[in-house]
């Protein structure tokens, strides 16, 4: 298992000078499962800029959510009922891992 922690990614010595020695800067945490969360938010991200461009691109407002894009492109009938089933699950997986249920 390959491991990283906080400290390896503090970036000046003030943040560094700020956490105490074996706190919790250094714990090692498993770098796969952290990876497994960005991948599911990352994806989550890509989705909402993508339908805000299709929103605009038929002449809508953005939206401020991935939930609330999804539900616009699919009024606007930008996306299909297959896409907005595997978008909500995008958004649900990248909440699962943001919030780590």
């Amino acid at each position: 298992m390959e491991t990283i922690t906080l400290r390896s990614l503090l970036g000046d010595r003030r943040q560094d000078n700020a956490f105490v020695a074996d706190g919790a800067a250094d714990i090692l945490v498993d770098v796969n499962a952290v990876h497994l969360k960005i991948n599911a938010i990352h994806r989550a991200l890509v989705a909402h800029e993508a339908l805000n461009h299709l929103l605009t691109c038929v002449g809508q407002t953005p939206c401020q959510t991935l939930s609330e894009a999804i539900a616009q492109a699919r009024a606007s009938r930008v996306i299909t009922r297959g896409e907005e089933r595997w978008l909500k699950y995008f958004n649900v997986e990248a909440n699962k891992a943001k919030h780590n249920f």
